[in-house]
């Protein structure tokens, strides 16, 4: 799960509920007397009840283990910590019940204390007591094992429910202004703006044979090749306040540098001042005007 950096402020992670892990006589102390309810006529059911109750009112469930199809000598020497502490708990967890009646002298009245059923391992899990899982008894066992326990993702839920409504009654701030995304191209220099160009023909796959002119320039301020070689000369025109206009003689002085080239690119980071402008770069396909009111 991620929170948004706004949401985290407030967010508590669960500190009560489910998630404070109950002793096993709190989760099983129901269903393990309705077990043992089915057999009153035999004289060890209550003290075997009273036992098991005594050892597990002090004790948080082990975590499960699967040992479908585990003989018992192996399981012993598989899992013989995990098997301790539930034998610690007066639990038998080398066995799972799928019918008492079947066989209590294992599944209730074992040396080790009761074995656990499909229901109870699902109440050890925190999964809710009427919920179905499909397949016989052992299959059931394998998913409950497997799970991960509902009761944390429910937890979370909660704590992010709550966040977000907290997060909903507190005063908004109100949004940042936008910022102009051609504040920074505006705040170049001129040589830099030309170097910038440079870079965004660099980006776009063209080679770049000359970034930036000066005197005697002839007009041309970037000179780069596509990827079938044809040339690109560009033009830039550029006022730091991005407020002064490319006048009209900018346009005509055009020709002139564009005479030797299939292509020529006129980059402004200022508007064109005059539909002549327009115009003049109109009257050849060859010539291209790009404006910041264009780029933008």
């Amino acid at each position: 799960m991620a929170l948004r950096e706004d949401c985290f402020p407030f967010f508590d992670f669960p500190t009560s509920g489910p998630l404070l892990t109950p002793s096993l006589l709190d989760v099983l102390a129901e269903s393990m007397r309705r077990r043992f309810e089915r057999f009153t006529h035999d004289p060890r059911v209550r003290p075997t009840y009273e036992r098991w109750g005594a050892v597990a009112r002090d004790q948080a469930a082990p975590q499960l283990v699967d040992l479908t199809g585990v003989d018992e000598e192996t399981a012993e020497e598989l899992y013989p910590n995990d098997i301790l502490a539930w034998r610690k708990c007066g639990i038998d967890v080398r066995h799972i019940s799928s019918d008492d009646a079947l066989g209590p002298e294992w599944s209730l009245f074992g040396s080790w204390g009761p074995c656990l059923t499909v229901e109870q391992a699902a109440l050890i899990k925190g999964f809710p007591a009427d919920w179905v899982f499909s397949g016989p008894s052992y299959a059931a066992h394998q998913q409950i094992v497997a799970a991960t326990s509902p009761a944390l993702p429910l937890e979370l839920g909660r704590a992010l429910a709550q966040a977000l409504r907290r997060m909903g009654d507190e005063p908004r701030q109100p949004a940042p202004a936008e910022a102009d995304p051609l504040a920074e191209v505006d705040a170049l220099s001129p040589d830099a703006f030309e170097r910038f160009v440079a870079s965004l023909l660099h980006r776009d796959g063209y080679r770049v044979e000359k970034a930036g002119g000066g005197a005697g320039d002839g007009g041309i301020d970037v000179h780069a090749y596509d990827s079938w070689g044809y040339p690109l000369i560009v033009q830039c025109k550029h006022a730091q306040d991005g407020e002064r206009r490319v006048g009209a003689g900018v346009v005509r002085d055009l020709f002139g540098a564009a005479s030797a080239c299939d292509r020529f690119l006129e980059q402004c980071s200022s508007p064109m001042a005059t539909s002549p402008c327009r115009a003049g770069s109109g009257r050849s396909p060859r010539i291209a005007s790009v404006s910041s009111a264009a780029s933008s």
